[in-house]
């Protein structure tokens, strides 16, 4: 299913606010957590924000022409993603998209608005404990928030 949003108008910021789109250079899950909870918690109703990784941001504006993906990665990291998903609770899943931008691979992860409150496990996201198959989301919960072009705890 694609993007409810042409993807050119949405990188260069025609599409949605600048306040609800993130850019990333590369994939780091850790990194990442913090935003898609953010996003959960869309305090202004906007309807949750975009995370495009593969393009790099200087000052909240994407880096042109981007740096891209390597394509051979993009279904792991989507894996990568949905884990990062079930270490929100409640669970939260994105709308992903793979798309080509001035021949480099990017993706692009839309996180809707949620109605309730998200938490996410700030210890080890996604990462496998010893003693249990996911690690325990009750022993270190965060609330995220949006502000402007950043994600806070």
């Amino acid at each position: 299913m694609g993007l409810p949003v042409n993807i050119d108008e949405l990188i260069h910021g025609r599409a949605v606010e600048w306040e609800r789109l993130e850019f990333k250079r590369g994939w780091n899950p850790e990194e990442i957590v913090n935003s898609i909870c953010a996003f959960a918690n869309d305090l202004n109703n906007w309807g949750g924000g975009y995370i495009i990784i593969g393009i790099e941001e200087i000052d909240g504006r994407p880096v042109l022409p981007p740096e891209g993906l390597n394509p051979n990665h993009l279904d792991k990291i989507q894996g990568e993603v949905l884990k990062l998903a079930y270490q929100l609770l409640p669970n939260y899943f994105p709308l992903m998209q793979p798309y080509i931008l001035q021949g480099q691979h990017i993706l692009i992860l839309w996180w809707p608005g949620w109605r309730q409150p998200a938490l996410y496990s700030a210890k080890h996201p996604g990462r496998k404990s010893p003693t249990t198959s996911i690690y325990p989301l009750w022993l270190a919960k965060h609330y995220c928030q949006r502000r402007q072009s950043k994600a806070f705890e």
